[in-house]
């Protein structure tokens, strides 16, 4: 899942009186007692922190001006809603620009989904489903990407042609067509335009809140009194507003784990037990969408091996495997 991608952006690693310093309009009377960089991010910088006078950890999240105003917004909108930390405190200014937020306990999702412990990858499964039937409920007059102020500015709908644009788009006019070869790149044109016509109907759909990165690095789970629960999605700097595929094509991504059908499977019943309708080729849909993600992915002048190789991997499983979708 992701194992070895390349980082978007280098980490610069913060001194402790930088931290200091940015930390002081939210903590003016206490000092910080230790930071610790934390792993994971591929395009943000994240540290675990402990401030003297305070019990619980803080979280601070640097990242550039347009993340930081995005994230502030839609934290404030969702926070009482979903399991999403809370920002206490934001500068939004430059690629130096940070938040202060709720810090919150678990671990990654992937170390429940790629364990032994098939109860919890079970019970973690459903309440994937379950928080994401409810950010369905956070609904848009119209499917497209937010400004920093969570409305639609650039409205856009998944339609076979649009479908069709986005691969033409990424395989011939971009980057992706050259990490993968003439053959795949081929093999996906002709495969996207011999399926496209599943998607037909799925613009009808309310448009609601996509995470648009909804898998187990972005999503941390508790082990508690027997059950696993979700205790925060983090990571949403993607989002837009649009149909739930992307998001059920981004969790179930990856099947290269023993216990990949029992998450699936209570994924679903996360869903579908709690509001959302789904129709018998709905796997389909999500794979064909999951392909623009992909492909978004890869449409870049500069990307890792380790990205390049998951990603062709990934196209060709779908290929391979649609007959049993």
């Amino acid at each position: 899942m992701k194992d070895n991608w390349e980082r978007t952006q280098p980490v610069y690693l913060m001194k402790k009186e930088e931290i200091e310093h940015m930390i002081h309009s939210f903590f003016p009377d206490s000092k910080l007692k230790s930071f610790q960089l934390l792993g994971g991010g591929l395009s943000n910088v994240n540290y675990k922190l402990k401030v003297k006078s305070h019990k619980q950890p803080f979280l601070l999240r640097i990242s550039n001006e347009e993340n930081c105003k995005f994230e502030h917004a839609l934290h404030k909108r969702l926070h009482k809603q979903i399991p999403v930390p809370e920002i206490y405190f934001s500068k939004c200014q430059g690629n130096q620009s940070y938040s202060i937020m709720e810090w919150k306990e678990g671990v990654h999702l992937k170390e429940i989904m790629y364990g032994k412990k098939v109860l919890s990858i079970k019970q973690a499964g459903y309440y994937v489903g379950y928080h994401l039937a409810k950010m369905r409920k956070i609904t848009f007059p119209e499917p497209g990407l937010f400004n920093e102020s969570l409305e639609v500015i650039n409205p856009l709908s998944i339609t076979p042609n649009t479908f069709q644009k986005f691969m033409e788009e990424f395989l011939i006019d971009g980057h992706a067509g050259s990490w993968l070869g003439n053959e795949l790149t081929h093999t996906l044109l002709d495969f996207s335009n011999k399926h496209k016509h599943l998607l037909k109907n799925i613009e009808n759909e309310t448009p609601a809140l996509v995470h648009s990165d909804y898998n187990g690095l972005n999503i941390l789970v508790s082990e508690r009194h027997g059950d696993c629960e979700v205790t925060s999605i983090i990571d949403w700097e993607f989002s837009f507003a649009g149909p739930i595929y992307f998001d059920i094509g981004n969790m179930l991504r990856y099947e290269n784990f023993p216990h990949f059908s029992e998450f699936e499977n209570t994924f679903i019943d996360g869903l579908q037990n709690n509001g959302i309708t789904l129709p018998h080729n709905w796997k389909k849909i999500a794979k064909l969408v999951d392909l623009i993600a992909l492909g978004g992915l890869l449409n870049h002048k500069h990307v890792g091996e380790p990205r390049v190789s998951d990603i062709k991997q990934l196209m060709i499983q779908t290929i391979k495997s649609w007959h049993h979708f």
